[in-house]
This record gives structure tokens, sequence and C-alpha cells, in this order.
């Protein structure tokens, strides 16, 4: 990364106008909830939760139509690719999974970056639409076939090169679903490129924005997982079974518990502030959602992600496969399939099938990490159970495995999130531990520092902070600061 280059270009990459990067009313507390109030922070986090999937059901009409088009293109062969960046790329990934488990193979989901990028971000890949072309071509994408894009923000170079791809390798439409106003996005010349394509079809879900500024991998993404699994995964007969599915559904999320949570939250952070780690044992059917949560806190939160079998480290919380013997024992359990590689010559090699296994989740991690904490998440008697030493709770699930995701996903968000205020990795709801390791995320730190400058009095211009962030995520040892409060402390007087 060059920071004259990002600053020439910053038009493009600083989005602070964004819905998905403002901050919500309803968590400018949250921080402060989360250690001194922890049964009114989970509150606070389900009613923004609530408050989302409320926004979702005023667009029901604009889905099912979307869900008739897209299913009406499709012939017996056809196959449904689904691409995401970050967090919505584990979401592509997480729909292709539970097609497999239900026996749907039709579907293929993929992430900027490949299965590596599950565990880690690749560098450079967001922000390169050529490949997101070229991953989808070497999946094999033909016509026939149909993509369902997905960008939590809608501005994602990687998603939109796959879609505008998919336009040009076959006759059917692609689809295109983010969260963000069209009137946000219209001065990015990268959304422009979709808005003048007739071939790709977008879908707004524009829910307001996220309870953690900025962390898309919460509100946003939920939606999402939950429309584009509509998309891939159901059939309906009539737009009355459709509204029937998608308003139980909806409610059945709305009503979950979420203050079962307040003693694992407090046990686990507790576990992490005397100095131990945690591992996360799941069953393999709700394992890709484990692990989503778990690597998400990672550049979220700046942790050091999932090591390796060569790492002398050991990340705070890891992810273990119930009965996997071997790594790739553990893969496929979770995948339901073999690793993908990317075969794009030695410069891509760090992100290999081979690099991937060293991230062991077999039951072999238990050992590596035997000073861990087990928190154990299985099936059983028709709920999903958690257990973190002597505690337990219990989400009851039906035979809908998307939902029963979608209710793990929501639980985990506010578990991790709480876990993180407590151990003080975010000052309000402003992610202060953001890792810039890109322009989106470099734009981010600056905005975030420079809200809490002005909070404090001070008035600073954007470059000289977004410099010295820059300057800053360049040095030794900066993963171990907040660069966000660096830069506070720096230009404050």
């Amino acid at each position: 990364m060059n920071f004259e280059e990002f600053s020439k270009n910053k038009n493009q990459f600083t989005l602070g106008h964004l819905t998905t990067e403002s901050f919500h009313s309803k968590t400018l507390s949250l921080s402060i909830q989360s250690k001194e109030n922890l049964p009114l922070a989970i509150q606070t986090l389900k009613k923004v939760d609530i408050d989302a999937f409320n926004l979702l059901l005023k667009l029901e009409s604009e889905i099912y139509k979307t869900y008739k088009k897209l299913k009406s293109s499709l012939q017996s062969d056809s196959k449904i690719f689904i691409c995401g960046c970050g967090a919505t790329g584990r979401l592509a990934l997480a729909i292709e999974t539970i097609g497999r488990f239900t026996g749907n193979k039709n579907i293929v989901g993929f992430m900027a970056g490949g299965d590596f990028a599950l565990i880690k971000s690749v560098e450079s890949f967001e922000d390169k639409m050529d490949y997101g072309r070229r991953q989808l071509r070497d999946l094999g994408f033909e016509d026939g076939d149909v993509l369902i894009a997905v960008t939590e923000g809608g501005e994602t170079s990687f998603v939109i090169g796959a879609a505008l791809e998919a336009t040009s390798l076959g006759s059917l439409d692609s689809y295109f679903l983010y969260c963000n106003p069209d009137s946000e996005l219209e001065s990015l010349d990268r959304f422009k490129m979709i808005q003048e394509n007739n071939r790709v079809h977008r879908l707004n879900l524009t829910v307001g924005p996220m309870a953690l500024s900025g962390s898309t991998r919460m509100q946003a993404t939920s939606v999402q997982m939950f429309v584009t699994g509509l998309l891939a995964l159901k059939d309906f007969g009539t737009e009355v079974d459709f509204s029937k599915y998608f308003r139980s559904s909806i409610k059945e999320l709305k009503d979950l518990n979420y203050q079962n949570l307040e003693q694992f939250i407090i046990g686990e952070s507790n576990e992490y502030i005397k100095g131990e780690k945690i591992t996360y044992q799941s069953c393999e059917k709700y394992a890709i959602s484990v692990l989503t949560d778990t690597t998400e806190r990672s550049p979220t939160f700046n942790l050091p992600p999932f090591e390796t079998i060569d790492d002398n480290y050991m990340a705070l919380s890891y992810l273990t496969i119930e009965g996997a013997t071997s790594s790739e024992e553990g893969w496929s359990k979770m995948l339901q399939r073999d690793l993908r590689e990317l075969e794009w010559g030695d410069e891509f090699k760090h992100i290999s099938v081979e690099q991937i296994l060293k991230f062991d989740i077999s039951q072999k991690s238990i050992e590596r990490r035997m000073l861990s904490s087990i928190f154990s998440i299985s099936e059983i008697d028709g709920n999903i159970v958690l257990k973190l030493h002597d505690l337990e709770t219990k989400i009851s699930v039906t035979d809908d495995l998307l939902t029963n995701h979608l209710k793990l996903k929501l639980l985990l968000n506010t578990l991790s999130t709480l876990i993180m205020g407590r151990l003080n990795r975010y000052e309000s709801n402003v992610m202060t531990w953001v890792k810039p390791a890109n322009y989106k995320l470099i734009d981010r730190a600056t905005r975030y520092a420079l809200r809490l400058l002005e909070i404090n009095g001070e008035i600073i211009e954007y470059d000289d902070v977004a410099r010295f962030i820059f300057d800053k995520a360049k040095t030794p040892g900066s993963s171990n600061e907040s660069i966000v409060r660096a830069a506070v402390d720096n230009f404050s007087k």
C-alpha cells in the first residue's frame, strides 16, 4: 500500500457517509454497558438485531420479486454461485455448506482469497475487480449458471468484478445484494458500473447502521445471510408459501433468547483476563458458523488470528471439529467438500491448500492447546447446546438449517462483541482496535480517530490523521496496540 496512491484516490475509499459505516444511536454506551450493566448491553444488541429484521420485513415484496426472477431462470443443471469478501465471503461459504448438509450440491460459494481467507483475509484481493472475475472463471462458471454477489457496503471491488464477469460469461442476469442506499453509493465509480449494467439485478437491503460502527459482520451480514439463503436454498410453490416462511422465520429470530448468554460472556472474558485461551469444539453441522465468528474477531478487534501448527503463539480462541482426527478430515467435515486451491502460481503459494491445512482444526488442536478451556457447541435432542465449564444453555432448533445457523450467528456475534467490550477493544460503539490492512480500513481508522478527537474538542485535518495511521500500521509491533487510540493521543493537545 502507498499513502500517495491512497490520498490521490481517497474519494473512492472515504466511506464515512455510508449508512453501514455510521454510528448507531442506540449503542453509544455499549462499551460501558458491557462492563457495568451486561444484561442491558445484551438487550441493546438484541434490539438492534430486531430493528434490522423489522426493516427487512418491509422489503418482503422486493425480495420475493428477486426470488421469483432468479428461480424462473434456472434449469435443472444450473449452478448457483455465491461470492463475497470478508464477512460476506464467509456467508457465501456458509450457504454452500448448508446446501451440502441438506443434499444440494449445486451451490458454489467462494470468497476473495479463496478458502484460505476463511481464516485470514488475503491482502489486496478485496480491492481488485480482476481477482473477482478470475476466481469466478476458475470455478467453472458457465452459461446457464447464476451468480449472487453479496457485499455489505455495495462497493467492494472484488464482488463487483465477479458480478460483471458473470454477465459476460453467461446469458442470465447476476444478482447484487447490498446494504446502503443508492444515493450514498453513486459517487463511487465502481458502484456506477453495477448501476449502469442492466444485466445486474440489484437488491437493496439497507437495514440501518451496525451495532458496532462499521462491523458489518453483524446486522448487514445477518440479513444478507437470510436473504441469500432464501434465494439459493429454498423452493416455494406460491407467494403465500414464500411469505409464510419469510415472516415466521423472522419472528423466530426476533423471539430468540439472548439473556442466557450473560454468564458465558462473563466466563469467557474472565478466561482471557487471566491469560487463558478458549478452544471452541463444534459438531460439524454448525462448525462453519462457529469458525466465522471466531475468525472474524481477529480483524474486528485486532487480535492474533488462528495460529498454524508452525506458529509460536496461540490465538485467544480457536476451533476444533468434533470427531475429526486429522486436519484434512476437520476441513472436510466442516465444508462437506475438499478444500479448493487458487492455482495462480508461486505468488500465491502462501494461500495454498498445504498452508490451509496448517490451521489444524481437528481434535489434535485440543492437545496442542492443552491449557485452553473447551467451549462446546453440539446438537442434542433438538437443541444446539452451548457448554463452558459448568455453564450450559440450549437453543431450540427446527428442521430448517438456515434459520438454525442464523440463531447461532446472532448469539455468537452478541457473545464475542460484548466479550471484547469487557476487554476494552472498542470505545462507545467505535472499533478503536480496527486493523488498517487496506485502503478502506485506513479510511475507517482515520474516521474513528477524527470522531474521538472531535468529541474531545480537537479539529484535525483528515490527511494528517490518515498519514499517521498509514505510517503507524507499517511499524513493528503496531498489531499490539490500538492504532486509532495512538492517533488520538498523538493529535490531542
